[in-house]
């Protein structure tokens, strides 16, 4: 027998189910800290159920499920707050919510908007995330790009979905002012896990054709996929650009911010980003972007404003615009002014959480 469950006035008991993609340097993990540190401050408890927190038995994906009913035997909860990407892994757990009608919140941080093909687990998998959209009580989404593909996905339901962009842990109050015409020696940067989705493969590609430039590129970031690292530890080795490439691996918050103050370019490869924080990040230092036109990338960088969007996987597009800028250092002057003009527009994770705890009184009647 189905239960019919209401919500709770006052204090209440939220299941948080994060990613299985968990790695907790990323803008992802910091979005979903930020969520659980707002229903904290509401007064909420939320117990937390993440694949790499669980005993080692519990995170072979067969048995990830079995503890999320273990827990919730223990104490069954008012709320499911859940990442999208989370559905295969705890698809049991998912439809045992269904059935009992849980009222269910989902975090969506990015979206493909095509349908998977060729491929039974991801094809699975979406349709598993399509039908978890269709029945969450309400979606929490960091971009109008994220939106707009969720509609997609589900179809023309957009009451229930609300955007709550990230933020970033500090504003800056003066911008260092970078000599861009007198430049010989250039310092680019980009920043995200070593993961086929952030293209540094087809960074490489475009940087091969730069041999006549001084110019070194630090990568920042762990190593999420260790083949696709080495891919591109072969492809430095065969264009000779050792000296070129340096991946630096995970940098602390003020090792990172050092080594934004002394670049001159920031670089996004991304075939796919549902947000992009590191390009706010990168523009709250004054660096120009030239990042990807995907995703929700034009919604932050507007081309020859505070950069460049070239197309994803064109290595000569890429090379185009970064000759360009090399032989012209100037450009990157009149972007720099551009950056310092719209500083007042950034925003701090303490705004974001401000706004999700607008979101959360509002759709649970806290």
């Amino acid at each position: 027998m189905r239960k019919n469950r209401i919500y709770l006035i006052g204090a209440m008991r939220i299941f948080f189910i994060g990613s299985y993609r968990h790695n907790p340097i990323t803008g992802g993990h910091i979005y979903n800290q930020k969520v659980i540190e707002a229903l904290n401050e509401l007064g909420h408890k939320v117990v937390e159920i993440n694949v790499h927190h669980l005993p080692f038995f519990f995170r072979i994906k067969f048995f990830s499920f079995l503890y999320c009913f273990l827990m919730w035997f223990k104490g069954s909860s008012d709320l499911i707050l859940q990442v999208v990407d989370s559905s295969l892994r705890y698809f049991p757990f998912t439809i045992f919510t269904w059935y009992y009608q849980i009222p269910t919140a989902l975090i969506v941080h990015h979206l493909k908007e095509e349908l998977p093909q060729f491929n039974l687990r991801e094809y699975i998998n979406y349709q598993l995330m399509r039908c978890n959209l269709k029945r969450a009580t309400f979606i929490i989404v960091n971009s109008h790009n994220t939106k707009l593909n969720v509609i997609h996905c589900i179809g023309g339901n957009n009451k229930k979905i609300w955007i709550v962009s990230p933020g970033i842990y500090t504003c800056s109050n003066s911008i260092k002012r970078r000599l861009y015409g007198t430049k010989k020696n250039w310092v680019f940067i980009s920043v995200g896990s070593i993961i086929p989705r952030k293209g540094y493969d087809f960074l490489i590609e475009s940087l091969k054709d730069l041999n006549k430039f001084q110019y070194k590129c630090y990568i920042v970031g762990d190593i999420g996929d260790k083949k696709y690292y080495s891919l591109l530890l072969k492809k430095i080795i065969k264009y000779q650009l050792n000296k070129n490439i340096i991946f630096t691996g995970y940098l602390s918050q003020a090792e990172l911010e050092e080594l934004y103050e002394n670049s001159d370019l920031f670089i996004l490869p991304s075939r796919h980003e549902g947000y992009g924080i590191v390009l706010n990040e990168a523009l709250n230092h004054g660096i120009p972007v030239v990042a990807t036109n995907v995703g929700a990338v034009p919604e932050i960088i507007q081309n020859n404003v505070n950069g460049f969007l070239v197309e994803p996987d064109n290595p000569a597009n890429l090379t185009k615009i970064l000759k360009k800028i090399m032989e012209s250092p100037y450009t990157l002057a009149n972007l720099q002014e551009n950056i310092i003009a719209r500083s007042h527009c950034k925003r701090t994770w303490i705004d974001m959480k401000d706004e999700l705890k607008k979101v959360f009184i509002d759709k649970l009647n806290f």
